[in-house]
């Protein structure tokens, strides 16, 4: 339908709270281009990760998911490491590329389950299983995957810290496609407590 609206929500990954994490990025996916693999990056100012993709909802959805879920959770704010590098489904046929988180790892997904908990009983599906990530790339086509895949080896020996952020609220954005990409814009806040 025309008045729904492509949505997700997340934590943020930005300008200038993690500056030194995004380029730490920036360099991580400049290694990666190098194995000449086709490769959609996502865009420094698109980096987030995403606790529930929930699709095309209508606006008093989104105003339902506020007062209902969004507006009850209560985690307290935390310090959240992303570190280290991985793909989805595997090595063998990667098909998305992504940094992980270490500490503070709990925390995100015990507000996962709350959200998939409480937005199941609003007809939302339920995920198979989450996993706390930050998706930076998503791999089109297959040439040249061998040499991207031990690129992604190498990386991943280094067992790389790209630092920590500050999780103080939680987003529900928007995502609208165009063909140079997705825009983000957000359209609700949960302000976590401090700890």
């Amino acid at each position: 339908m025309k008045d729904e609206i492509r949505s997700f929500i997340c934590i943020e990954v930005k300008d200038p709270e993690a500056k030194e994490i995004l380029e730490e990025i920036e360099k991580t996916k400049h290694q990666l281009k190098l194995s000449k693999a086709k490769i959609k990056m996502v865009e420094r100012n698109n980096v987030h990760l995403t606790l529930k993709f929930l699709g095309n909802v209508s606006e008093k959805m989104i105003d339902v998911i506020e007062e209902n879920i969004l507006n009850k959770i209560q985690q307290k704010s935390f310090e959240l490491e992303i570190k280290n590098i991985g793909v989805f489904p595997s090595l063998k046929s990667p098909k998305v590329i992504w940094i992980g988180t270490s500490i503070g790892s709990e925390e995100v997904i015990k507000i996962s389950k709350f959200l998939e908990t409480n937005l199941s009983q609003l007809g939302f599906k339920r995920e198979k299983k989450f996993s706390s990530h930050i998706t930076i790339g998503r791999i089109k086509g297959g040439e040249h995957i061998g040499h991207l895949v031990s690129i992604i080896k190498n990386i991943k020996a280094k067992d790389i810290t790209y630092g920590k952020i500050k999780v103080d609220k939680i987003l529900i954005k928007r995502s609208e496609l165009t063909p140079k990409g997705p825009i983000y814009s957000v359209l609700k806040t949960k302000v976590l407590d401090e700890e």
